[in-house]
Order: structure tokens, then sequence, then C-alpha cells
């Protein structure tokens, strides 16, 4: 990949952030900034106080291959087959590598090492390229574990995915569902949320 000066030193202060605050210290600090009160984690008792608990306590190899947006892809395929798969029109190590005109005319651009970082592309003709690509590699420069302290995004490679574009009934983006599980025990709760604008209209 090869590193702008604005990337190199985006990853020289990243690394100085984790040198100066520890998991752990950050994670309470942001807490108590949203909310105004610290966070439970020696015995978490409200949904949020348990996923910042499982941030910082478990470790699953198998976090990493399902938090990676390109990696993921292979673990779905063999356990269900590709049929489900957004269609992959190509995955980069840096946005100069990608031919914008030989794209199709909507498509998606997605970091594979964070979440909410999406270019989403229903017509390229009203899109500024250029902006564009300074944008993907600013993701591209930067960790989503040092921001946010999920440990499965501490290695990840730093990658961009190109997909097609999704339409749904409505001719808008799909509807998509997220499932969050949890088991003690026997004991099994499933929460869904439905985020019908990718952005705003989440239940």
């Amino acid at each position: 990949m090869r590193l702008t000066t604005r990337r190199r030193i985006r990853s020289i202060q990243e690394g100085l952030k984790l040198l100066w605050e520890g998991d752990e210290k950050r994670i309470r600090r942001k807490y108590r900034g949203e909310l105004g009160r610290d966070p439970d984690l020696d015995d978490p008792a409200t949904y949020t106080e348990k996923v910042l608990w499982l941030n910082l306590h478990h470790r699953d190899p198998r976090q990493v291959i399902c938090a990676d947006k390109y990696e993921v892809r292979g673990w779905v395929a063999e356990r269900v087959g590709t049929d489900i798969l957004v269609p992959l029109l190509g995955v980069y190590d840096d946005a100069d590598d990608i031919d914008f005109e030989s794209l199709p005319d909507s498509f998606a651009i997605k970091a594979t090492h964070g979440s909410g970082w999406n270019l989403i592309v229903p017509d390229k003709s009203g899109l500024d390229w250029a902006e564009a690509r300074r944008s993907l590699q600013e993701w591209l420069s930067r960790s989503y574990y040092a921001h946010k302290r999920e440990w499965q995004y501490r290695d990840m490679p730093h990658r961009l995915i190109v997909e097609e574009f999704l339409v749904g009934d409505d001719g808008g983006i799909p509807s998509q569902y997220q499932f969050f599980c949890f088991r003690r025990g026997d004991r099994q709760t499933i929460l869904v949320q439905v985020d019908f604008d990718e952005l705003t209209d989440h239940r």
C-alpha cells in the first residue's frame, strides 16, 4: 500500500493515542462523555455495559473474520453458499488503484476494517471522484480499534471492497437487519434491529 504523508502522520497519531490511553480508560471516558455516568464493568447489567465488557475481555478469533467485510465473505460462503453474498467488483489496498471509469453506473465502496465507512453511489455521474478518493484514503489511514477499542479490529488489514449496488422494492437502499444474540447457560436472548434508513431510522 502506498502511504501518503497524511496517512503516515495519522498512523503515528493513532499509535501515540494507544500508548497514552489504555482500552479500559478510553472506554470509560467515552461512556462517561456520552451518558454522563461511569459504566459498571465489574458487574455489567445494561446492554451497553455488557458489550463494553466483551470488548475488554472476550477473545475469539472468529470475531476478527466476521468483522472483516472481505474475509467474512469466505466464512459465509463455506456455510451457506455464495448466493446470498452481494456480488463483489473488487478489493483494493489503495484507493488510487480503483479504476473509476470501469465501475458501473451505481456501486458501493466499503472499508473492510471498520463500521460506517461506506460510500453508496446510486449514480456515479454526480460523484466528485477526486473528493471521494480523498475520503477513501482517509478511511484507509484510520484505525477503528484506536477509536472504538473493539479488539477484533486491532490487527485487521486496511482494505476497500467495491460491491454491486443493491436496490430495494421501493427503489431505495434495502432495509438492513441486525441480530444481537446473548446466551447465559440454557437461556438465549435475541435482539433484532431493523435499519429502514442506514443513517437515521433504526428500530
